[in-house]
C-alpha cells in the first residue's frame, strides 16, 4: 500500500519542477542570454537554472522564480525554501517589551 503513496509523492515532486520550468519559460519567452541569480548569489544560465530547480525539488525544497534585475540586465531571481521552513516564523524572535 505504501507504493501508491510513494508514486503520488514522486508525481507531486515531478509536478513541482515542471511548474517551476513553466514559470521560467513564461517569464523568459523567446529572449536569449537571460542571466539568473541563484540564492548563493551565483549568476547562471537558464539551462543551468532548470537543472538547479529540478535538483532542488528532488531534495525537498520549495522553489520559485521571478523576474528581476541581475546586475544591469533584466533576468530571473531563483528562490528555494527548506522543506522544514515554517512561514509563520521568520527567525529568532526579539523581545520588544519595554520592560525587558
Amino acid at each position: 500500500m505504501n507504493e501508491g503513496r510513494d508514486v503520488a509523492s514522486n508525481a507531486e515532486i515531478e509536478m513541482r519542477w515542471v511548474d517551476a520550468w513553466e514559470a521560467v519559460h513564461d517569464i523568459v519567452g523567446d529572449r536569449r542570454d537571460v542571466p539568473v541569480l541563484l540564492p548563493d548569489y551565483s549568476v547562471v544560465t537558464v539551462p543551468e537554472l532548470l537543472g538547479w530547480l529540478q535538483d532542488s525539488v528532488y531534495l525537498g525544497y520549495a522553489v520559485r522564480v521571478e523576474a528581476g534585475w541581475v546586475g544591469h540586465r533584466q533576468g530571473l531571481i531563483a528562490h528555494r525554501t527548506p522543506p522544514d521552513f515554517d512561514e509563520g516564523r521568520s527567525g529568532p524572535q526579539m523581545n520588544t517589551d519595554a520592560h525587558g
